[in-house]
Formats: structure tokens, C-alpha cells, sequence
């Protein structure tokens, strides 16, 4: 699943965050997205179900 496609020179980091995140949000019946602009940077977002307990 996490496979580096840049040596660590060129980029810091280990990039397992992102996939991590996705994982988790996944296993938890959300969803996870982002919304980029060239030259200002990346939004990251999450969203979860609300789910009520039945009494």
C-alpha cells in the first residue's frame, strides 16, 4: 500500500499520513477530500455521519 515514488532527498517525509487518514475516515463510514489551488496550497476535509442511539 505505501510505496515511495520520490527518493527522501526530493521530498521530506514518508507520505503514509494521507493514506492513513483515508483508512480511518473510511472505517469510520465518513469521507475524506481535498481541494487544491495551483501556487496557494491544499485543503484537507473530513466528514463523518451523525448517528443517533435508538432508545
Amino acid at each position: 500500500m505505501f510505496v515511495r515514488l520520490y527518493d527522501r532527498a526530493r521530498y521530506v517525509g514518508n507520505g503514509v499520513g494521507p493514506a492513513l487518514c483515508k483508512r480511518i475516515v473510511e472505517r469510520h463510514e465518513g469521507r475524506i477530500w481535498l481541494e487544491s489551488t495551483p501556487g496557494e496550497g491544499s485543503r484537507f476535509f473530513m466528514a463523518f455521519s451523525a448517528q443517533s442511539e435508538a432508545t
